[in-house]
């Protein structure tokens, strides 16, 4: 195992700066200075941590607190939620908990933090876990619970409590354009998706300059809202001017997408580059609209286009919707979620609770000849 020391730091001198600038590069969702100090500035309480080997930089991560209400659905587990929460909230106490991420508490968990290559999955393991437990010791975070949205099961380890969630989606890309990737579909696939392309013609799909994001603020923030109180699908509310600044750049770090039914936001979608791969952040529609449009499994489908015309590895779609996703040929993913507490008992407790639970496999589709 490789000895690395870390530091914590809030990044103010201009040497760290410029240190983790020069490791990260200008273009992470994440990781990236600006991003970081714009979320600062909206009181997001952030840590950085910095990686040290032979005092050379050789990994960076961001940690990041917040404060999560259980609640039905508010987690991505399977149809035992309900009884799951109430049993957590009488016997463990977990109402309202803070919790530490690594990473942004919405996007991959993958895109938290960056290592140099010399380093395997399990040595990166192991410094993000020690690193998490240190701010909770020295940063005042009471409650230490520390949450990773990835890393492999075998990397984790009693005290640490895994939890078990749905299945992430991936696509690989290996088409020159989008009618090749058309052409690949089985014949039932590719009618489907030209058939939807027709039906939501009418839509059009704008690619926002920072102006008209500024100026429709507040209609994207209330359908983000509306969607999310509708779905429950992110601990809380999600700051859409993160994006603002990377709006108009050339090659940017985020991407939104808006289709317009007349003048009128019918839905749009919002995706992270890290490298050459594509994250799909959210994708918010209106509830009439996707009812009579398919406005959502549109979006799908240009998510693939746009994947595919961008020159990407991989599209990677996030959980739900098995079906629809498979249909295109995202694969699934097995994905898990980390937490520790510093109680004994609830960690043997919440250990043997999710023991328990068993996800019953997703629906998938093949839809490419073979």
């Amino acid at each position: 195992m490789a000895n690395l020391q870390f530091e914590i730091t809030t990044l103010n001198s201009e040497k760290e700066k410029s240190e983790w600038a020069r490791f990260v590069g200008d273009r992470h969702p994440v990781l990236g200075l600006g991003n970081i100090e714009h979320r600062k500035g909206f009181g997001t309480k952030l840590w950085s941590v910095i990686f040290r080997k032979d005092s050379k930089i050789a990994g960076v991560a961001l940690f990041e607190e917040v404060t999560f209400t259980f609640q039905e659905n508010s987690l991505d587990v399977s149809s035992f939620v309900k009884n799951l929460i109430s049993a957590i909230k009488f016997v463990a106490g977990m109402r309202n908990i803070r919790l530490l991420l690594c990473g942004d508490k919405i996007l991959d968990g993958a895109l938290g933090f960056k290592f140099n290559t010399a380093f395997s999955e399990g040595e990166k393991t192991e410094f993000l876990l020690k690193s998490g437990i240190a701010i909770t010791k020295t940063k005042g975070v009471k409650q230490q619970y520390i949450l990773l949205k990835s890393g492999e099961k075998r990397y984790f380890q009693r005290p640490w409590i895994y939890v078990p969630t749905e299945e992430s989606f991936s696509l690989d890309i290996s088409w020159e354009s989008f009618e090749e990737y058309k052409s690949a579909l089985k014949k039932k696939y590719r009618k489907r998706a030209n058939s939807l392309l027709n039906k939501t013609d009418h839509l059009t799909i704008l690619e926002p300059t920072q102006e008209w994001w500024k100026s429709n603020m507040d209609k994207l923030t209330e359908l983000y809202r509306i969607a999310s109180e509708k779905y429950r699908f992110h601990f809380d509310h999600f700051d859409l001017n993160t994006v603002t600044n990377h709006l108009e750049r050339e090659n940017p770090c985020w991407r939104a997408y808006v289709y317009m039914d007349g003048e009128e936001i019918a839905g749009y979608f919002i995706a992270a580059r890290k490298e050459e791969d594509y994250y799909i952040h959210l994708a918010i529609q209106r509830y009439r609209e996707n009812s009579t449009y398919s406005v959502y499994h549109r979006m799908l489908v240009d998510m693939v286009k746009i994947g595919i015309e961008h020159k990407m590895n991989k599209v990677k779609f996030g959980r739900t919707a098995p079906v629809a996703k498979s249909s295109l040929g995202a694969l699934p993913i097995e994905t898990s979620i980390f937490l520790h507490s510093k109680k004994t008992w609830k960690r043997d407790f919440l250990n043997w609770l999710f023991s328990r639970t068993d996800f019953e496999p997703a629906e998938l589709r093949s839809p490419f000849e073979e």
